[in-house]
């Protein structure tokens, strides 16, 4: 049966056509005339566009509307938001030092949520910045709570190694969680530091050691001297735990159990001696 004579979606690529059945040539446009499906050759060619066409559309649908797209949007709001917010409280502070005469305020957490909560008060122009930063940070929290819900649901195993958020972003930098689970541990240690990566490649400056994966509290928290071990251990578990999430999709705590102890071996936290 050619394409066009079957009801289900077909792709086209180098000239070949694959619909559920088989993969055949595209035949040549006079069979489809003289079975009567086309009129003429140009009629041909517009159905074969409007069956590729729709293919396409289907296959766009398909993956935009997966639980793994969701998750790559949601991760990129989060860190558009982190950004637009950590400007936006940076100019708000200097234009307020300048309509004050205040000395420079410290931007530490806690004490930039008062200041906010300060200036949101006033009733001026500012305080319309400050209630919209502060509103953000709600839908930071919401963001923050729907990607972990996910993360956990769709990749336990990496979500219980890393932390959700980290999972999740490791996730979407690797292009999705079957491209993680493909990964050597050498690339998953140093994604997400292309700027690291570039100077090395372009300057011979030393080349990284980690990415995302510094986020992680047992690397970030790690002695300097250890924290490429630490790096490398936490990356070899993630090529682990990712290929159990996307063949299993269920958390193995054995492996959870394995990865921390050899995390703390890493770290010099527990003496094999």
């Amino acid at each position: 049966m050619y394409w066009y004579e079957c009801d289900e979606s077909i792709t086209v690529n180098g000239g070949l056509v694959k619909n559920a059945e088989k993969i055949t040539p595209l035949p040549d446009w006079h069979h489809a005339v003289d079975t009567g499906i086309v009129d003429s050759r140009s009629a041909y060619l517009h159905l074969l566009r409007e069956r590729c066409i729709s293919s396409s559309f289907e296959g766009i649908r398909s993956q935009y509307t997966s639980g793994e797209w969701m998750l790559f949007k949601q991760i990129g709001m989060l860190s558009e938001i982190d950004t637009s917010v950590s400007r936006l409280i940076e100019t708000l502070l200097e234009w307020d030092q300048v309509m004050t005469a205040q000395t420079a305020h410290t931007l530490h957490p806690e004490k930039t949520k008062g200041y906010l909560r300060e200036i949101a008060s006033r009733g001026d122009t500012s305080s319309l910045v400050a209630e919209q930063i502060i509103g953000f940070e709600e839908i930071r929290r919401q963001l923050l709570h729907d990607i972990s819900k996910m993360a956990k649901e769709r990749m336990p195993n990496c979500s219980a190694l890393l932390g959700p958020i980290v999972a999740a972003r490791l996730v979407c930098e690797a292009g999705g969680l079957h491209a993680l689970s493909m990964l050597p541990s050498s690339t998953i240690q140093v994604l997400g530091a292309r700027t690291g990566l570039f100077s090395h490649i372009k300057n011979k400056t030393a080349p990284p050691k980690h990415g995302i994966i510094y986020q992680h509290k047992r690397v970030h928290a790690a002695k300097r001297a250890v924290r490429g071990k630490v790096a490398r251990t936490l990356a070899a578990r993630v090529s682990i735990a990712s290929k159990i999430d996307y063949y299993r999709k269920e958390l193995d705590p054995e492996c959870i159990a394995v990865s921390d102890r050899r995390l703390l071996i890493a770290s010099g936290q527990v003496d094999t001696s």
